[in-house]
């Protein structure tokens, strides 16, 4: 089975690339698929869906600390064998294939309805497919240095922004929380909780990091979720009901307030979406090309694009038809595959080569 790289990134390099990740997920955030009530409401459910996800991580951080040389899959030839470890490998083949396609053709969309560039969305889709396999190429160390420059210029961004928000920000905007009772903030948890699909990359590369995972891991989780409650609140105050009637709130908003020497923020925003994008999909096939040799041993380095052609097939697929993006991007689909992934292979794995451990130190 082929092994990693020895300790090639800090593992706060890593938490860098995931916080990235989930500010995805605040470029897509909105009312509709994630809740129906309010903005608000779904500031609350960003905090109890981060300490949910934290709880559903902690196999992968347990994994890590009895095997850290090791990653999902070698765990899984320990515990299950060969053919074991083969079928941990294509499950998660299947999962980061489906997770970037279904974020790629969402970034599509966007473009079609929310900016001049739908015409072209298919071709930007490639170039950000082409550019996700060149990071890909150039290697894990490259793409942390990257994401850590980019990271660095979003949160600087952010900061600045604050300020021009504040004061346009209105508490009395927003509707009475749970008028419609409770049941948005737990629609709100699961979609937000459904939406985790990035903490499964550590189950593959914390084997590759150097540092205290464990700190790096618990205020990473702090910081991701002041950023989230932070802005959704912020949203809230400043949108109002018209803010829980969009799409892409966070993109209506730097629309409305771009101004002066902020002028084409949405402009910015879009190019922060492709650029993380690219870096994004360039880990994942990272971690699906490891699994590919785990399922294909002899396999060569040049089959590397494999999976990055199969990312924008899906993408291209649920971009033609919104529809099968909504189905697929349901709580009722990914919420499951997002515990198992993340919790549910992990745990079962954990226990069977623990077992294994203590019998054959047993018989011993």
């Amino acid at each position: 089975m082929e092994k990693t790289e020895n300790k090639s990134i800090m593992v706060w390099q890593l938490y860098i690339w995931l916080f990235l990740s989930r500010v995805i997920i605040l470029f897509t955030v909105n009312a509709q698929t994630l809740g129906g009530e309010n903005l608000l409401v779904l500031a609350v459910s960003s905090g109890i869906s981060m300490v949910v996800t934290f709880l559903l991580s902690l196999p992968a951080m347990y994994l890590h600390a009895h095997w850290p040389e090791k990653n999902i899959c070698d765990v899984g030839e320990t515990a299950f064998g060969t053919i074991g470890a083969k079928a941990v490998g294509l499950f998660y083949m299947a999962f980061f294939l489906i997770a970037d396609g279904y974020y790629l053709g969402d970034l599509g969309l966007f473009l079609t309805k929310e900016t001049e560039y739908g015409a072209a969305a298919w071709f930007i889709m490639a170039l950000i497919a082409g550019a996700a396999f060149y990071c890909l190429r150039r290697g894990l160390q490259a793409m942390a240095r990257t994401a850590t420059l980019l990271a660095v210029l979003i949160v600087v961004s952010f900061v600045f922004m604050i300020p021009i928000w504040i004061p346009l920000a209105d508490p009395s905007r927003s509707l009475p929380v749970f008028y419609e009772g409770t049941q948005p903030l737990w629609l709100g948890t699961a979609a937000l909780t459904a939406r985790s699909t990035r903490f499964v990359v550590l189950l593959f590369l914390l084997p590759d990091t150097k540092g205290r995972a464990w700190r790096g891991f618990i205020w990473w989780n702090i910081g991701v979720t002041a950023t989230f409650v932070v802005y959704l609140l912020l949203l809230a105050f400043c949108l109002g009901e018209y803010g829980a009637a969009m799409t892409y709130p966070v993109y209506t908003l730097l629309q409305l307030f771009s101004y002066g020497p902020f002028a084409r923020l949405d402009a910015v925003f879009t190019g922060g979406w492709v650029m993380v994008m690219i870096l994004k999909i360039g880990l994942d096939q990272l971690i699906f090309f490891r699994c590919m040799r785990v399922c294909f041993p002899h396999i060569r380095q040049g089959w590397s694009f494999l999976g990055v052609m199969l990312v924008y097939g899906v993408a291209w697929l649920l971009y033609q038809n919104a529809a099968w993006h909504d189905q697929l991007g349901s709580s009722s689909f990914f919420l499951p595959l997002t515990i198992i992934a993340l919790a549910g292979i992990p745990l079962t794995t954990l226990a069977v080569a623990r077992w294994k451990e203590r019998r054959h130190t047993h018989e011993g």
